[in-house]
C-alpha cells in the first residue's frame, strides 16, 4: 500500500472506539470472503498488530475503504469498479447465462446491502485491514490514531508527543501536520542536526524539522548572519540561506521584562524575506504598515 493510501485509510477509521471483539470480526470477515469466493480454504485469524503476520501478503483490503466503495456504488459503477473484491463478483454475475439487466440490478442491490452490513459489522468488532496470504487470512485490529483539524473542514494525522498511529505492540507511525515523519523528529527533536535537515528531500518535512529543532537554533547552527544593525526598540534581523530552499529571515526581539534571575529572554519570529529593517519586520508581526507602527510602551 502506498503512503498516501495508508494515510487515507488511517483517517477513515471509526473514532468511536467500540469494544474489540476478535471472534466477531473473524466470523464476519470469513463470511465476507466466503461470499466473494476469495477465501479458498484459508484460515481466518485475528492479530493485534501487523507485526504478527509472518507470511508474505498476497492481497489486502482495508475494510473502511471497501465499505465506502459499497456505499457509493450505483448500478453503472458496479460494472466498472476496480476493487478486486467487487470486480470478482461482477465478473461472475456477468458470466451467468441468460441473466437480464433487471435480474442483475436486483442481485447487485442485495449483494451490496449484504456486503455492506457484513463489512460494517467487522469494522465495529474492531477489524480494520484484511491481509490475505497463501495459507491464511489475517484480520488486523484497528490502530489508535491522533488527528487535528486541518483548517479546511477536514482532519489530518498529528501528534507532537508520540506516534499518531499505533497498535498495542507496534508498528508505530509518526505524523506532524499530516506529513509522515520519523520518530526522532517527534520524540527527540533536540537531537536533529543541520545535516539531517539539509539531507531531507521533502520541503514540507524539512521545514517541520527546522521548527522542531528550534528555528533560532537552526539559524545559528546553519551559519545564519545578522542582516541589520541591532535596533534597541525593534530588534535585529537574521537570515540564513538553506541549500535548495528559500531564505529564512527571523526577527530577534528581547523581552523587556526580566526573568527571575535578572536575564532577558530572546525570541525569534519568522518574517517575510523582503523586509529590510527591524521596524518593518516588527510592524509586519502586528499586521501594520511600517509608517503606522508606533509603539508607545513596551510590555
Amino acid at each position: 500500500m502506498k503512503a498516501e493510501e495508508l494515510t487515507n485509510a488511517f483517517l477513515a477509521l471509526d473514532r468511536r472506539n467500540p469494544p474489540i471483539n476478535p471472534e466477531g470480526a473473524e466470523f464476519m470477515v470469513a463470511k465476507f470472503l466466503d461470499l466473494a469466493k476469495l477465501r479458498q480454504g484459508r484460515t481466518v485469524t485475528w492479530v493485534d498488530s501487523p507485526q504478527e503476520i509472518e507470511d508474505s501478503i498476497v492481497e489486502g483490503y482495508v475494510l473502511t475503504e471497501v465499505l465506502r466503495r459499497l456505499r457509493n456504488l450505483n448500478a453503472n459503477q458496479w460494472f466498472t469498479n476496480e476493487s478486486r473484491v467487487l470486480q470478482d463478483t461482477r465478473d461472475r454475475l456477468r458470466l451467468t447465462p441468460k441473466m437480464g439487466d433487471r435480474t442483475m440490478q436486483i442481485m447487485h442491490d442485495r449483494i451490496q446491502t449484504l456486503w455492506g452490513d457484513i463489512c460494517l459489522a467487522a469494522i465495529e468488532y474492531g477489524g480494520w485491514y484484511v491481509a490475505v496470504t497463501v495459507s491464511n487470512v489475517y484480520v488486523i485490529r484497528r490502530p489508535a490514531i491522533s488527528v487535528e483539524d486541518d483548517g479546511r473542514g477536514g482532519e489530518r494525522l498529528h501528534n507532537e508527543s508520540g506516534p499518531a498511529v499505533a497498535w498495542p505492540h507496534g508498528p508505530y507511525f509518526w505524523y506532524l501536520n499530516g506529513f509522515a515523519v520519523g520518530e526522532q523528529i517527534v520524540e527527540r527533536p533536540r537531537s536533529i542536526t543541520v545535516e539531517q535537515v539539509h539531507a531531507e528531500r521533502n520541503v514540507e518535512v524539512r521545514r517541520i524539522m527546522q521548527e522542531r529543532m528550534g528555528i533560532d537554533r537552526y539559524m545559528i547552527k546553519a551559519g545564519g548572519r545578522k542582516v541589520s544593525d541591532p535596533d534597541p526598540q525593534y530588534g535585529t534581523l537574521w537570515q540564513v540561506n538553506p541549500p535548495e530552499d528559500e531564505p529564512i529571515t527571523l526577527l530577534e526581539v528581547i523581552n523587556s521584562t526580566a526573568e527571575p534571575d535578572g536575564t532577558h529572554r530572546h525570541y525569534f519570529l519568522r518574517v517575510p524575506n523582503n523586509l529590510r529593517t527591524p521596524k518593518a519586520a516588527a510592524a509586519w508581526t502586528w499586521n501594520l504598515r511600517t509608517d503606522d507602527y508606533k509603539p508607545i510602551k513596551e510590555t
